[in-house]
């Protein structure tokens, strides 16, 4: 497929300790058959070999910039390279995921009259591809065929499947540069949880359009030992996370009326809160938490914000009672599961003996 390659766009890689997977990340964007790039590279304090990489590589390719700065994390890095880019489009890769030869080119190619476009993704660990993403929303829509989508239908997607980095990762998708800068859209810095989905929302809130590439244009790299996606948080931190997304989600709810899209998060919000406390802090102190969460104002003083969490919180009246069953099956659970490696260590002792 060929197209025209008139816009420039702006390829944006933070990078951090990434010397095993680095040059494969950025000589994917170079050899992209779409040629007209800006590849920002942002070197956030690297201890590793990541930034001699780099200079090599600038020093091959005139696209290629690179920037150095003390480490403050990905999101700070992101939002330099967002000032830096001089592209009609923005696209973020991770410096430990790669893209395939024609990426950007089918991207490109559906950028035309829409506000964003969003490509499949491939994930794979170190030694497999072990899930093709054809095209995530295929099953949830009418008309499969589609190359454009309404914001309300892509918000109804989203919805039904919100934590999926399809929709909440910014990679995958190209973004309008001069809506992110005329309107302010940054990556919250200082934050490790949630940050790339609320910026995907604030970012949605002005767009219209948003175009599909029914092809992969991203390889996501997954499980490695460094991934945040290991981390284990606590729930106090991810109760308030929990609750800026829904916030943010609600603007969008709001601007374009879609109540059962909203309601949707709300529930999964307030199941994962639900769940993150289980067996984790006594049974009033939970109580407690979720009454604080249940009585967040989370869609700006919306009316039928209050009507959703009702019929969603009802439950809280019996809280402590369904707590504790659920509690005690957690610890009935941990038990037997404690029980059952005792008895095979001790038949592995006697057979050993």
């Amino acid at each position: 497929m060929l197209v025209n390659q008139d816009t420039k766009i702006s390829v944006i890689v933070p990078i951090y300790n990434v010397e095993k997977y680095v040059e494969e990340c950025i000589h994917s964007i170079l050899g992209q058959t779409y040629k007209n790039l800006e590849i920002i590279l942002i070197d956030d304090g690297s201890t590793d070999s990541s930034g001699i990489l780099c200079e090599q590589l600038e020093k091959k390719d005139a696209r290629v910039i690179l920037i150095r700065t003390t480490n403050k994390g990905v999101s700070a890095a992101r939002n330099i390279g967002i000032k830096k880019a001089s592209g009609k489009f923005i696209l973020f890769v991770d410096s430990d995921d790669y893209l395939l030869k024609n990426s950007i080119e089918n991207m490109a190619a559906s950028s035309r009259e829409v506000d964003l476009v969003v490509g499949a993704i491939i994930y794979r660990n170190d030694y497999k591809v072990f899930k093709r993403n054809q095209f995530f929303l295929n099953n949830q829509l009418k008309d499969e065929t589609t190359e454009v989508l309404l914001i309300e239908e892509y918000l109804h997607c989203m919805s039904k499947n919100m934590t999926d980095p399809y929709f909440g990762a910014p990679y995958c998708k190209l973004f309008k540069a001069s809506i992110i800068k005329d309107n302010g859209i940054y990556f919250e810095e200082g934050v490790a949880f949630a940050e790339d989905f609320c910026f995907n929302l604030k970012y949605l809130q002005y767009a219209e359009r948003i175009g599909k590439v029914d092809l992969p244009v991203y390889v996501y790299r997954k499980n490695l030992c460094g991934s945040l996606s290991r981390v284990k948080y606590d729930y106090h931190y991810m109760t308030n996370r929990w609750k800026l997304l829904c916030h943010e989600y609600g603007k969008l709810y709001m601007k374009n009326s879609i109540e059962d899209c909203y309601e949707h998060v709300v529930k999964r919000a307030y199941r994962y809160v639900l769940n993150s406390l289980v067996g984790r802090e006594r049974i009033e102190r939970q109580e407690k938490i979720l009454r604080e969460f249940a009585s967040v104002n989370l869609c700006l003083n919306c009316k039928e914000n209050h009507k959703i969490l009702n019929k969603e919180f009802s439950l809280l009246r019996s809280v402590k009672l369904w707590l504790l069953f659920y509690n005690l099956k957690c610890i009935s659970e941990n038990t037997l599961r404690i029980f059952y490696r005792i008895i095979q260590k001790s038949v592995y002792t006697l057979r050993k003996g």
